[in-house]
């Protein structure tokens, strides 16, 4: 009984060997094709980094020009942004902070 047993747990260990070496005998990719695959995606993350870059220097010129036209055209108007956003901020930080904390609650 102990024999054919054993037996039996032998060819299934035989058999899950065969598999593995099957899955192991895939095929890796040549160095010169994981350079090629390097090289492509370093220049893709150089167009999206100056992508994102421009698109940043564009708002933020948006956003600055906004700011000067405010205080030229209409010092009352600058004054009251600015007043705003004294009292505007803290309640953004407050729910960006408390959003924060449950998210990293979720995650841990």
């Amino acid at each position: 009984m102990k024999r054919s047993n054993d037996q039996e747990n032998i060819q299934k260990l035989q058999q899950d060997w065969a598999q593995l070496d099957k899955l192991g005998d895939c095929s890796s990719n040549s160095v010169m094709e994981i350079k090629d695959h390097l090289t492509a995606f370093q220049n893709n993350q150089k167009k999206k980094f100056y992508k994102e870059t421009a698109i940043f220097l564009i708002t933020a010129v948006i956003i600055l020009s906004t700011f000067i036209m405010s205080i030229i055209q209409a010092p009352v108007l600058f004054i009251a942004i600015q007043v705003g956003a004294i009292f505007l901020a803290p309640i953004v930080f407050f729910i960006l902070s408390k959003r924060q904390k449950r998210e990293g609650m979720v995650f841990k």
